[in-house]
């Protein structure tokens, strides 16, 4: 309980990450096995490229890599991957929405739209709430559960599966999101994840770039701490 679990790494790039990798590769070479390759990826990938998120941001490109590897997927898990965080978190409605709409009634099917639909709620009660989730804990907590127990029961009929496919691989992060479920009893998880270090991240190395041409190596510092400097000046005077 001293150190916040991390909902972007956690979630957005941990259990939402293997979920929805799952779902999309399931809809594109089992739900569409009767389409080619290329037709099926693409009904699913204009879906995901139109969507527009409430929360988080939108989706330019979305190929066969961003969820497995083309070339050898009948040996590696499911994950999306090469998009950010915010993506990802953008992505959850959609992804809720297909996993329902390319239902075959299957076993499988109905624990992955129940999955879905307790993955957006969590999402959609730590967007909703305050600092504190509140009288609205005990809905967090069911849907946190819910969650892991439908992702736990599709592993492991996947391991149970003759041929083996790898699918729904369980990793640490699933049992991270245990802990960060107990913590959100006194903090909502978005106010300490961290998306604020990873864009500051991006607009160093931005300033690191524009900063870089014309100097030695060991200049490069300096001269970024110098522009910072006159930045944050003109941040906290322009009033």
């Amino acid at each position: 309980y001293h150190f916040a679990m991390d909902w972007l790494h956690t979630v957005d790039l941990g259990v939402a990450a293997h979920a929805m990798g799952n779902v999309i590769y399931d809809i594109v070479y089992v739900k569409l096995a009767h389409l080619h390759r290329d037709k099926a990826l693409a009904q699913i990938s204009s879906r995901i490229c139109e969507h527009q998120p409430t929360h988080g941001s939108s989706v330019n490109s979305f190929d066969l890599k961003n969820f497995t590897q083309p070339n050898a997927h009948l040996k590696n898990y499911p994950c999306l991957v090469y998009l950010k965080a915010a993506e990802i978190r953008g992505m959850v409605p959609l992804v809720t929405e297909l996993v329902l709409e390319y239902s075959d009634g299957s076993l499988s099917s109905r624990h992955q739209v129940r999955m879905m639909n307790h993955l957006a709620t969590m999402y959609e009660i730590v967007h909703e709430s305050d600092i504190t989730l509140g009288h609205r804990y005990p809905a967090f907590v069911t849907a946190t559960q819910g969650f892991l127990l439908e992702y736990s029961w599709l592993s492991r009929a996947a391991i149970t599966t003759v041929p083996f496919l790898p699918r729904w691989s369980v990793v640490p992060k699933h049992h991270y999101t245990v802990h960060m479920c107990q913590q959100a009893a006194w903090i909502n998880p978005k106010y300490c994840w961290t998306y604020g270090g990873e864009d500051f991240v991006g607009k160093i190395s931005a300033l690191g770039s524009a900063c870089y041409y014309g100097l030695a190596s060991y200049r490069v510092p300096t001269k970024m701490l110098q522009k910072y400097a006159v930045a944050m000046h003109l941040m906290l005077t322009r009033n």
